[in-house]
């Protein structure tokens, strides 16, 4: 039997990633950064690589027990192929000229794990493989994946190192990979601090290598107290991927997904650090039976199920003292997804944005969550017990507060429709990706500050191969730089455009009274979780040393807050079939009138 020297990072202790994951791969533009190619160290495939090696090792956690942790360990084996020009453009119906798939019964999905370095390896979890078929636009190119393995390992006790190796037994294991689950962690317990570690928009640039480099040296400070094993929290964003050499649909070269796999095992350390991921736009990847966010799912795994979602898109999970909610912005526009009600004598659809499907060509639509989504995200948020996890934060990809040009109120639709909800259940944080910059605002409330209301920040500045968004958002004709004559607000959603003193955006560039902190500079996150109503963030740019920190402000939440006040879950409802839209118009109103009449008459007027 052949094992495999994977090359893995130094592990970093006690200290664990839960990568936040705010996905974006980016996509190519004129004056991009150009992306690692193929045959750097960091993305290539390891020496000695075999049909049965595991590859693109990484670790994503998952739900919480008394009896101990759970994560999933996942990898690939085989190879990826592409299929030209198919016979039978119209498979997948015609069985005779599909491309196959490969047999997932041909290698097991097994981790063996012990509490002992070098084993013996007496704790065995069985997984499952699968593989994926991702059909191109216009050319009839067709992509087949590898295997792709995801085994889920249970009561993994918290604040000690297992080893573990992972692929089939009988033909060929990984190396021996630590990974500890800090015992902060523990459910009920709240032991301070807790670290969590955020970054979006990775992309596979140096500039993204960097940034996860400097995630994974950040450890966690254990003289702060506890354990010593502070839970670090770092979001993973995919690869760059981009466009084929054919006529192909842009930015779904899937290849790509490989070299990020790679890059995260190999400089975020992906196999011993513990992630979280999300989608972003570039993860829809709509192919010609019009199947969106195929790589993304195929190749990353959360229990979902734990936290009663039906989609793997969106999940919540508790992360010591946070319950963290992950939501999927890319819904789209399905049967059964929209809520179409009258607001003023006006037919409109209440989650949509400015009409038309959702993934109408590519991989920039609008953002919007579905009515399944929004009924299982408010289930959730009723669910939170404050005694339990006193702080709450909230991610999904596209920021509804972004003070730079590029995607200026492309999200105005969502958080008119989210906004009361994260109010009126006294969310403390909400993250995103996107915008490749950092902002991070005041407590705010439709565009004023509010004591109660959510912290918003905006992490897309991981190393994407856009490159950096510098120009920030400048009512139309009171720009006076002719090098900004071209620039504008960009989507400008007419369905849900508002206006704050007047004008749709600040006037030459000025930064907003919302906007606490701006800076257009690569870099990563530290959230730290120092008791149940105070947290320090800390961002990071790529440009200085580690312990220089650019941007800092403590966090303190208020229990006078109505919305802050803890309160017993209710018992755990099943999120309602896809048939079933949720009373969303009534919640709209209990909450607009909770909140004493703050949430401007953007939403039902």
């Amino acid at each position: 039997m052949k094992r495999s020297a994977a090359a893995l990072a130094a592990c970093c202790g006690m200290a664990l990633l839960l990568s936040v994951s705010f996905i974006d791969l980016g996509s190519p533009s004129s004056g991009a950064i150009y992306e690692l190619p193929e045959t750097d160290p960091l993305v290539a495939p390891p020496a000695g690589l075999t049909q049965f090696t595991p590859d693109q090792i990484h670790v994503t956690l998952g739900e919480a027990s008394d009896d101990g942790g759970s994560v999933w360990v996942s990898w690939a084996t085989g190879l990826e192929t592409f299929v030209t020009n198919p016979q039978a453009p119209a498979y997948p119906s015609n069985s005779v000229y599909a491309p196959q798939t490969p047999d997932p019964s041909s290698v097991a999905s097994i981790v063996e794990w012990s509490l002992t370095a070098g084993g013996p390896y007496t704790k065995t979890a069985k997984g499952y493989a699968r593989s994926y078929i991702q059909t191109y636009l216009h050319d009839g190119n067709t992509y087949v994946s590898n295997l792709l393995h995801h085994v889920h390992v249970t009561g993994i006790p918290y604040g000690k190192t297992i080893y573990y190796k992972c692929g089939d037994p009988a033909k060929e294991l990984s190396a021996e990979i630590p990974l500890t689950l800090p015992a902060s962690l523990k459910p009920k317990t709240l032991t301070y601090p807790l670290r969590l570690g955020v970054v979006a928009d990775v992309g596979q640039t140096i500039n993204s290598s960097v940034t996860y480099q400097h995630l994974v040296a950040n450890k966690p400070d254990n003289d702060r107290g506890g354990d010593g094993s502070a839970a670090v929290v770092t979001p993973p964003t995919n690869a760059v991927r981009y466009a084929n050499t054919t006529k192909t649909l842009a930015q779904t070269y899937q290849p790509r997904w490989a070299t990020m796999g790679r890059l995260l095992q190999n400089a975020g350390n992906g196999a011993s650090l513990t992630y979280q991921f999300l989608p972003g736009n570039h993860e829809i990847e709509r192919d010609e039976y019009l199947r969106p966010f195929q790589g993304y799912t195929n190749r990353y795994r959360h229990s979902y199920e734990a936290s009663y979602s039906q989609d793997p898109l969106y999940y919540s999970n508790d992360v010591g003292p946070i319950h963290l909610i992950m939501l999927n912005a890319y819904d789209g526009y399905l049967p059964n997804n929209t809520l179409d009600v009258t607001i003023n004598g006006v037919s409109q659809v209440l989650l949509g944005n400015s009409g038309g499907p959702a993934f109408p060509t590519g991989n920039y639509p609008q953002s919007t969550l579905g009515a399944v989504q929004l009924s299982w995200l408010l289930n959730d948020l009723k669910r939170v017990n404050r005694a339990v996890t006193p702080w709450v934060v909230v991610g999904w990809h596209q920021p509804p507060y972004n003070s730079y040009s590029v995607h200026y109120k492309e999200a105005e639709c969502l958080r008119q429709t989210l906004e009361p909800f994260l109010y009126n259940y006294g969310v403390d944080v909400v993250m995103h990706g996107h915008i490749h910059a950092y902002e991070r605002t005041f407590q705010t409330l439709n565009y004023v500050k509010d004591g109660c209301a959510p912290r918003w920040l905006t992490m897309g500045d991981g190393g994407n191969q856009e490159g950096l968004y510098r120009q920030f958002a400048a009512q139309a004709g009171t720009c006076t730089n002719a090098a900004c004559a071209n620039v504008s607000p960009s989507p400008a959603p007419q369905f849900c455009t508002t206006l704050q003193n007047g004008l749709y955006a600040p006037t030459n560039g000025a930064q907003p009274s919302y906007s606490a902190y701006r800076e257009p500079s690569f870099g990563h996150g530290i959230l730290t979780v120092l008791n149940s109503t105070v947290a320090q963030w800390q961002w990071y740019r790529n440009q200085d040393s580690l312990p220089v920190v650019s941007d800092s402000v403590y966090f303190v939440r208020n229990p006078a807050c109505n919305n802050y006040s803890p309160g017993t879950p209710a018992e755990a409802p099943a999120t309602p079939p896809a048939t079933e839209k949720p009373n969303i118009i009534q919640d709209i109103i209990k909450a607009k009138q909770e909140i004493n009449g703050q949430i401007a008459g953007a939403i039902l007027g």
